[in-house]
């Protein structure tokens, strides 16, 4: 405590030191003996030299995008509401595990799924809380081995977009983090961590993806080289 008591007045005699210069800014002459006693001089603090810090990168960039979600003034809130955010996470995955009947989709009926999404000021990057259940429940050890094991067409086919280890696991108890993890396999791959037991679901985890790289403009483009590969896109 005394050590940061004294790094308090030590900073501020820094800054202002910085701040100050005198009013004559040629050196004094060493005084002779009979000569008349030595000029005072005046000191001066420029507080208008103690400009604010600019705005950094990052957060100037975050709040232009994000001037439609939150307000610049509450920069750092979080808000408990993504208009459709919800419904299209818990539809959504049924779509795409369902099948096509008659040129239309039919979605499947399980897993049930139920979220809340809720806005976090962060540039990009879901991150997930999931607890899940299992009709025969696995180990942890093969939970984590079917997960970093996991390879879908995109693998098998090596298209170009497609990350070689599309899911990996982190051991680590503070990971995934999005500053660190949000661009694993250039943004096209999902990290998992913290996957652990559960006293009313089976496991719980925490997932993260990159939203902007694989769940729009990345993912699209995979799409499409999928779609190219099974031949419904082909050159004229």
């Amino acid at each position: 405590m005394k050590v940061l008591r004294l790094a308090a007045p030590v900073l501020a005699l820094a800054l202002l030191a910085g701040c100050q210069q005198p009013a004559v800014e040629s050196p004094s002459p060493v005084p002779s003996p009979d000569a008349s006693p030595a000029p005072s001089y005046q000191v001066t603090t420029h507080w208008d030299a103690l400009n604010e810090r600019p705005t950094p990168l990052v957060q100037r960039r975050y709040e232009g995008y994000t001037d439609d979600l939150i307000p610049a003034d509450d920069y750092g809130q979080l808000v408990p509401y993504i208009g459709g955010e919800e419904e299209k996470s818990e539809q959504e995955p049924l779509r795409v595990l369902g099948r096509v009947e008659n040129g239309q989709i039919v979605k499947a009926d399980l897993p049930k799924i139920t979220c809340q999404c809720v806005r976090v000021p962060v540039l990009n990057g879901h991150t997930a809380a999931v607890f899940i259940n299992f009709e025969k429940k696995p180990s942890k050890e093969e939970l984590i081995q079917r997960l970093e094991s996991y390879k879908g067409f995109p693998q098998e086919a090596d298209l170009p977009s497609a990350p070689k280890q599309f899911i990996r696991y982190l051991t680590e108890d503070d990971r995934p983090q999005v500053k660190l993890d949000v661009d694993y396999e250039r943004g096209m791959g999902v990290t998992i961590g913290r996957l652990r037991e559960d006293t009313i679901y089976d496991y719980k985890f925490i997932g993260l993806s990159h939203n902007t790289v694989r769940g729009a403009a990345g993912g699209a483009v995979l799409c499409a080289e999928a779609l190219t590969a099974k031949g419904y896109i082909q050159a004229k």
